[in-house]
C-alpha cells in the first residue's frame, strides 16, 4: 500500500497545488500498462501585484515497476522552480530564484540517485532584447558525495522580429572539485529583397561535464562536446509561377572523454562532420504542379584514443545522393493524377582494412496514383508502387550477402462521408517482396532467396443514429505467406503463412460536455508451417477478446481503459490491461 499512497498523494497534490499557489494551469497524467505505472504532473503559478510578481513551476514524473505495490520499484523525478521578483524600473526587475531537482531510482540502484539545488539572485532587463542574469549558490549530491559552489547564468533573447536575431544561453558552475559549463550561442540574419529571400544561421555550442564515478570522490570523469553549424537558405523566383530554393548546411561535432583506465588517465575522442546541400525547383501552372529535389548528404566519422586497449567504433564516410520528382495534374473537376519518382545512390567507406562493411547501395521507386470524385460524398483513389533496392558489399568476405529487393504493391481507398450520418473509410492493399541474393547459385553459398506476399483489408465505419449517438465499427484482415524463391525460373516454394483479423465495435454518446465510448474487441491470429507433404500444420495461434472504454469531459478530463484476455498456443491464458487518466484545467 505504500506506493498506492504515493500515487494518490502525488495525484491530488498536483491537482490542488493550483489552489495553494493560485496557479494558472495544472495537468496530471496517470498511465498503466499491466504492472508498469507512470504518473506525470505539472503545475504552474503566475501571480503579479503592482511591481511584484511570483512564478512557480512544479514538475513530477514517477514510474513504478511492480507485481504488487508492496514489492514495487519506484523511479521519481521532481523539479521545482520558484521566482519572486520586483520591478525596480520600467524594464528592469530583480529578485530571488530557486531551482530544486531530485532523482531517486529504486529500479536500478542507489548510484542513480541525484539531487541539485540552485539558490540565488535573478535579474532581468526586457526591452528590444531580453537579458536574464542569475548568480548564486549551487549544491549537488551524487553517489552519496556532496559538492557545493556557485553558478552564473546569462541568457539573451530577442523580443521583436528583426533581420538580425541573436540567441545566447551561457551557464557556468564551479564547485570544490569540478567545473561544468555550457555556452550555446546562435545568430541568424534574413533578407527579403524583390522576392529574393535569404536566411543564414550559425551557431556554436560547447558543453563540459565533470562527474564522480565512485564513492571516494577522487575519480572524476570528464566529457566535453563541441558543435559548430552554419546553414544558408536562398529562395528566388525563376518566373511568375516557378521558384528555386537552395539549402546548404555544414555541421561539425566532436566529443572528448577523459577517464581512468588500467590505473592511468586516457582520452577518447570522436569527430563527426556533415555537409548537406539541396536544390528544389517548384513550378505551378494552372492545373499542373511539379517539383524536383536534388540533394547530397555527406557524413564523416572518426575516432581515436590515447591507449591501444580502448575499443573504438569504426570510422566511416557516408555519401548519399538523391533525386526526387513529384508531379500532379488536375484532369477535370473530379479527376486528378499524381506521379512520384525517387532514386538514391549511397557509398559507404571505412578506412579500417579489417572491416568489411564498405558497400554501395542504389534504390529507386515510382508511384502512380489516380483520384476520382464520384459524387460530393464519395471519392475513390488507386495507387501503384514499385520499389527496387540493391546492396553490394565491396569486399569478397561479405559479398555472399549482396542482395536486391523488389517490392510491388497496389493500393485503393474508398471514402464515403455524409456529414452527421455516416463516415466510411475502406482501404485495400496487395503487395509482394522478392528478396534475391546475387550469388546464391554458387556451391559454397548456403542461402536462399525469399518471397513475401500479403493482402490487407481495413474498414472503418462511423454511423450516427442521431447527432449525439452512434456506433463505430473497425475491421482489419491480413493474410501473408513466405517462401523460398528461384528468381531466374520465377519459381516459389511456400514454407509458411499466417492469417489474422481484428474486430472492434463501440457505441458513442455525447451528452452536454461529456462523451462516452464503450465496446468489445476481438482478434485471432493463426500461423501455419508447410511440411514435406505440402500439408499445413498449425504452429501458433492466439485469441484476444476484451473491452475498450473511454470518457471525456471537454478538454479537462480524459479517461481510457482497455482490458483483454489473451490465449496462446502452449501458454496459460492471461489478462492484458492498460489505462490512462488525464486531468488538465486552467484557473
Amino acid at each position: 500500500m505504500k506506493y498506492f499512497k504515493i500515487i494518490i498523494v502525488v495525484f491530488f497534490g498536483l491537482i490542488f497545488s493550483t489552489k495553494v499557489f493560485a496557479s494558472d494551469t495544472t495537468a496530471v497524467i496517470m498511465e498503466q500498462m499491466n504492472d508498469y505505472f507512470k504518473i506525470n504532473g505539472i503545475s504552474k503559478a503566475n501571480i503579479s501585484y503592482k511591481n511584484y510578481y511570483f512564478i512557480a513551476k512544479i514538475i513530477n514524473n514517477s514510474k513504478i515497476y511492480s507485481k504488487n505495490f508492496r514489492e514495487g520499484k519506484l523511479k521519481n523525478e521532481f523539479n521545482s522552480i520558484l521566482n519572486f521578483s520586483k520591478y525596480l524600473f520600467e524594464n528592469f526587475s530583480t529578485g530571488i530564484k530557486m531551482n530544486y531537482f531530485i532523482l531517486s531510482d529504486e529500479h536500478i540502484n542507489y548510484s542513480n540517485d541525484y539531487s541539485k539545488m540552485l539558490l540565488g539572485v535573478s535579474n532581468q532587463y526586457n526591452r528590444k532584447m531580453k537579458y536574464i542574469f542569475d548568480l548564486g549558490y549551487l549544491s549537488e549530491n551524487r553517489l552519496t558525495i556532496g559538492d557545493d559552489g556557485y553558478f552564473v547564468n546569462l541568457k539573451i533573447r530577442q523580443n521583436k522580429d528583426f533581420k538580425l536575431k541573436p540567441f545566447s544561453d551561457m551557464n557556468y558552475e564551479k564547485t570544490n572539485k569540478r567545473t561544468n559549463y555550457k555556452f550555446d550561442n546562435r545568430l541568424s540574419y534574413k533578407t527579403d529583397i524583390n522576392n529574393i529571400k535569404n536566411i543564414i544561421k550559425g551557431g556554436y555550442k560547447v558543453i563540459n561535464r565533470e562527474y564522480f564515478v565512485d564513492e571516494t570522490g577522487s575519480n572524476i570523469e570528464k566529457r566535453i562536446n563541441e558543435k559548430f553549424d552554419i546553414r544558408n537558405s536562398l529562395t528566388f523566383p525563376l518566373s511568375s509561377n516557378s521558384q528555386m530554393t537552395y539549402d546548404v548546411e555544414y555541421v561539425s561535432n566532436s566529443e572528448k572523454h577523459r577517464f581512468s583506465y588500467a590505473d592511468s588517465i586516457v582520452e577518447r575522442e570522436y569527430e563527426r562532420f556533415e555537409f548537406d546541400n539541396k536544390i528544389m525547383l517548384v513550378k505551378k501552372h494552372k492545373k499542373f504542379k511539379t517539383a524536383l529535389y536534388l540533394s547530397n548528404e555527406y557524413k564523416q566519422y572518426n575516432s581515436k584514443a590515447t591507449s591501444e586497449g580502448i575499443r573504438l567504433p569504426v570510422g566511416y564516410t557516408f555519401d548519399k545522393k538523391k533525386i526526387k520528382f513529384k508531379s500532379s495534374y488536375q484532369l477535370s473537376k473530379n479527376d486528378s493524377v499524381e506521379v512520384n519518382y525517387f532514386v538514391s545512390l549511397l557509398n559507404f567507406d571505412t578506412p579500417d582494412t579489417s572491416n568489411y562493411d564498405e558497400r554501395d547501395e542504389v534504390a529507386y521507386s515510382i508511384n502512380v496514383g489516380w483520384r476520382h470524385k464520384i459524387n460530393p460524398f464519395l471519392q475513390f483513389s488507386i495507387y501503384g508502387d514499385f520499389y527496387f533496392h540493391h546492396l553490394v558489399y565491396l569486399y569478397r568476405q561479405r559479398s555472399a550477402q549482396n542482395h536486391s529487393n523488389r517490392i510491388v504493391s497496389l493500393k485503393s481507398d474508398l471514402i464515403l462521408n455524409i456529414p452527421k450520418k455516416i463516415v466510411w473509410r475502406s482501404h485495400q492493399e496487395i503487395y509482394t517482396n522478392y528478396f534475391v541474393y546475387d550469388y546464391e547459385y554458387l556451391p559454397f553459398v548456403h542461402i536462399n532467396s525469399m518471397v513475401f506476399r500479403g493482402l490487407k483489408l481495413n474498414q472503418n465505419v462511423k454511423y450516427y443514429f442521431v447527432n449525439s449517438f452512434g456506433i463505430n465499427l473497425k475491421l482489419f484482415v491480413r493474410w501473408e505467406d513466405n517462401g523460398f524463391l528461384d528468381w531466374d525460373n520465377f519459381y516459389q516454394e511456400i514454407t509458411n503463412d499466417k492469417f489474422e483479423y481484428k474486430i472492434s465495435t463501440s457505441v458513442f454518446k455525447k451528452l452536454y460536455n461529456f462523451s462516452v465510448n464503450i465496446g468489445p474487441s476481438y482478434s485471432q491470429r493463426f500461423e501455419y508451417v508447410y511440411n514435406l507433404s505440402d500439408e499445413k500444420d498449425l504452429s501458433y495461434y492466439s485469441y484476444r477478446k476484451g473491452v475498450n472504454f473511454s470518457i471525456n469531459y471537454k478538454r479537462i478530463i480524459n479517461i481510457r481503459y482497455n482490458i483483454q484476455n489473451i490465449q496462446q498456443k502452449n501458454r496459460e491464458s492471461y489478462y492484458n490491461n492498460s489505462g490512462l487518466i488525464s486531468v488538465h484545467f486552467v484557473i
